[in-house]
C-alpha cells in the first residue's frame, strides 16, 4: 500500500469517527474547558431583552441591527430619542463569581456625539447653548445591596465621538455572588445621536470543573424483566455552585444508541434527573448513556448502559380459584392477582389469591365474588391481564377495578 492510500484511508477513518460521535453515543471521558470562564458572555444575538438584564425604561436601550461598536450585529443601542428624562441605564444579568480570584470586565462601544463630533474645537461643541452636557459611564458591583464603583474607561463628560473601541478593565474588587455590570446615560438627551455596545463579557481566572459524571443508572446495568412503563434515572450535577447543565441523551437497541434528545439545562445542584422514553418493547435489550454538558461546554460522558425489559403482560389464568366464601375487611371484600413477573422470585404465590391490607379508600361497598360480578385487583406493574380469547382489561399498577371476568 503507498503512501497516499495509507493517508488517505487514514483520513476516511478520522471523518467516520467523527460522523459516529455526533450521531451516536460514544464514550469519550471529560472534556474541559479552558480557562478562563466567562460567567456573563453578551453579544445580544438572542431575544431582546437578554435574559437577566434590565433597563430603567422599556425600550429605552434596543437591540439594532448594526456593528457600529466593532463587534458583529446586532447590538445594544441607546438612541437619543429613545431616553426618557435625561437618564437611561442597562443593568446586565448578576453573576456568582466567587470562585475568582480576578475578574475582568471586558466590551466594545461606541458613543456617537451630536454636538462634538469634532472634539472640544468643534465649532458646535456649545454645551452653554443648544446642546447641554452629558456623561456616559460604566460600573460594576459585587452583589445586588452594594453601591457601584465607576469603572468608565474614558473621560465624562463626553466631549466628541468615544471609539468605537474594546475596552478590558480589571474589576477584582467587585468579586461576589451577583456581579453586574451598568451602562448609564446621564445629562441631555439631545447632545448624543446613539450609544452603541457589544459583546459584555465578565471572565475570571476560575478553572472551570465539568459536570459530574453521570452515575447510580436506574434501571441498573445489566438489569432484566424491567417494566416496560420504565423511565431513565442517573445522578448528575455539577461541582461549581453557579453552573447549569444539560443532558444528551442517547438510547436505542443498538450497541451505539443515537442521540434522542437534549434536557435541561438544570442547576448545578440537580443531582437527580430523569428522562421518560415512552412506552418500551417487552422482551428487548436497550442501550443508553448521558453526556453532561454544562454552560462553558465542558462535557463528561457517562459509561455506555443496557437493560432488557420483561413481558409487559400478566400472567395467563385460563381457570382462576373463585371462592364463594368472603373474605371482608372493613366491610370490603377484594381479591389481588400478586404474581410478579419483574422478578426472578414471586413476592407472593402466583395465581389468585385473597389480599386484606392496603385496600383503596374508594372502595365502600360489600363486592360478592361471582364470575360476571364486580371485583378488586392488584398488580406490581402495568399490564394487560389476558383471559379467555378476547377479554384483555388494561391494568395500572397498583388497585383496579375491572368490573367483571369474562370468559
Amino acid at each position: 500500500m503507498d503512501a497516499f492510500t495509507k493517508k488517505l484511508l487514514a483520513s476516511l477513518v478520522a471523518i467516520a469517527m467523527i460522523a459516529t460521535a455526533f450521531t451516536s453515543f460514544v464514550m469519550m471521558g471529560t472534556t474541559q474547558a479552558l480557562s478562563p470562564t466567562c460567567p456573563l458572555d453578551e453579544d445580544f444575538s438572542g431575544s431582546w431583552l437578554p435574559a437577566g438584564w434590565t433597563q430603567e425604561e422599556t425600550d429605552e436601550w434596543i437591540q439594532w441591527d448594526s456593528d457600529y461598536a466593532g463587534g458583529t450585529s446586532p447590538e445594544a443601542d441607546l438612541a437619543w430619542d429613545y431616553i426618557y428624562g435625561n437618564y437611561a441605564y442597562l443593568d446586565s444579568k448578576p453573576v456568582d463569581t466567587t470562585s475568582a480570584t480576578s475578574l475582568t470586565l471586558e466590551f466594545k462601544s461606541f458613543i456617537d456625539d451630536y454636538c462634538c463630533t469634532g472634539g472640544l474645537d468643534d465649532e458646535d461643541c456649545d454645551y452653554g447653548g443648544e446642546c447641554g452636557s452629558y456623561d456616559c459611564k460604566v460600573y460594576t458591583r459585587a452583589n445586588g445591596s452594594d453601591s457601584w464603583t465607576d469603572v468608565t474607561p474614558w473621560s465624562n463628560p463626553i466631549y466628541g465621538n468615544v471609539g468605537p473601541d474594546t475596552y478590558s478593565i480589571d474589576i477584582s474588587s467587585d468579586i461576589g455572588s451577583a456581579t453586574q455590570v451598568r451602562f448609564e446615560f446621564d445629562g441631555y438627551y439631545y447632545a448624543i445621536d446613539d450609544w452603541y455596545v457589544d459583546d459584555v463579557k465578565i471572565c475570571s481566572d476560575a478553572v472551570n470543573n465539568p459536570p459530574n459524571t453521570p452515575s447510580n443508572p436506574s434501571p441498573a446495568n445489566h438489569a432484566t424483566m424491567v417494566p416496560v412503563s420504565a423511565s431513565l434515572n442517573w445522578t448528575g450535577g455539577d461541582p461549581d455552585a453557579g453552573d447549569t447543565v444539560t443532558y444528551d441523551v442517547y438510547f436505542g437497541t443498538n450497541e451505539s444508541p443515537p442521540f434522542v434528545e437534549t434536557i435541561g439545562p438544570y442547576p448545578a445542584t440537580q443531582s437527580s434527573l430523569t428522562y421518560d422514553p415512552g412506552a418500551l418493547n417487552p422482551n428487548t435489550q436497550y442501550y443508553w448513556g448521558i453526556v453532561a454538558t454544562d454552560n462553558h461546554a465542558a462535557s463528561t460522558t457517562g459509561l455506555l448502559w443496557e437493560f432488557t425489559t420483561g413481558s409487559g403482560v400478566c400472567q395467563d389464568e385460563p381457570s382462576p380459584e373463585v371462592a364463594f366464601a368472603s373474605l371482608i375487611a372493613e366491610g370490603k371484600l377484594v381479591i389481588a392477582y400478586n404474581f410478579n413477573p419483574w422478578t426472578t422470585v414471586p413476592t407472593a404465590v402466583a395465581g389468585w389469591t385473597w389480599y386484606d391490607p392496603e385496600l383503596p379508600p374508594t372502595q365502600n361497598n360489600l363486592y360478592q365474588l361471582y364470575l360476571y360480578t364486580a371485583f378488586w385487583i392488584k398488580v406490581t406493574e402495568e399490564c394487560w391481564l389476558t383471559y379467555g380469547t378476547w377479554n384483555q382489561p388494561h391494568l395500572a399498577a397498583g388497585w383496579n377495578n375491572p368490573v367483571w371476568l369474562g370468559c
